[in-house]
């Protein structure tokens, strides 16, 4: 009896080791990407605060090196954010999580980014199911990955217009609980293959690190996903041409 409390005991102990371990290197990695994204932030805001004191008098200068400030602000607010709610997601196991219908989402969506950018024409095209709803697992973060998607789609898109593509169908991997996998494809300014390898980079941390310098909020979706059971891939819209568009490819658990 008094073996069998021991090896409990040890078995705990070596647990509770495995978790501190991981615990600072999770630490760690978002030290290091908060240093290196922050000073990358701070770096420009430096640059046109030292642009207003010798240019003063140019109002239209003023406004424009106000509005650079103030967008590297809203970037670093955003940074703090995306890694407060990767924390708590990665606390979170996706059977405790809400589920959420695709197609309701689909329709805020369009709703929402439209009111976000109304200088802007957004033209949305659908490829679903014909089916009642599609549940996912997820809740509340499915919604902030896909609306940081179309957001990401329609800022960096060129010109006054931009086309979305949605597209969604189940698949089922072996041995694996089924998925609805959605794409999201624009006519943008599409996303480099090496910066690509970037954004597909997770920012949670398994064994070694895997922190990479970000520009966007895509690869906190691509950690959030990943956390969520599921998978995010970053494609061209045009296999082999980038500048045609990017397409976003995301798996995620069935809901009941």
């Amino acid at each position: 009896m008094r073996n069998i409390e021991l090896k409990h005991t040890e078995e705990e102990l070596k647990r509770k080791i495995a978790e501190e371990i991981d615990s600072r290197k999770k630490a760690e990695a978002y030290f290091d990407f908060l240093a290196h994204d922050i000073a990358n932030i701070l770096s420009p805001v430096l640059v046109y605060a030292d642009l207003l004191k010798v240019r003063p008098d140019k109002l239209d200068q003023v406004i424009k090196f106000s509005e650079r400030i103030s967008e590297q602000g809203r970037r670093a607010a955003s940074l703090i954010a995306n890694l407060r709610r990767l924390e708590r997601m990665e606390k979170t196991h996706p059977n405790e999580t809400d589920t959420i219908d695709l197609k309701s989402l689909f329709s805020a969506l369009a709703d929402d980014i439209r009111s976000d950018f109304p200088n802007m024409k957004i033209a949305i095209s659908y490829d679903i199911p014909d089916v009642q709803s599609m549940n996912v697992k997820g809740g509340e973060w499915v919604e902030k990955i896909l609306r940081d998607i179309y957001d990401n789609a329609v800022r960096y898109s060129t010109g006054s217009s931009v086309k979305l593509e949605i597209r969604a169908s189940t698949i089922q991997q072996d041995g694996r609980e089924p998925f609805w996998q959605i794409e999201i494809a624009d006519d943008g300014l599409g996303i480099p293959d090496n910066v690509k390898t970037h954004v597909g980079y997770s920012i949670t941390v398994s064994g070694e690190r895997e922190i990479k310098v970000v520009k966007s909020s895509l690869p906190f979706c691509v950690s959030m996903i990943k956390t969520l059971g599921g998978e995010m891939l970053i494609q061209d819209r045009v296999p082999g041409d980038h500048k045609q568009g990017t397409r976003v490819v995301i798996r995620l658990l069935k809901g009941e």
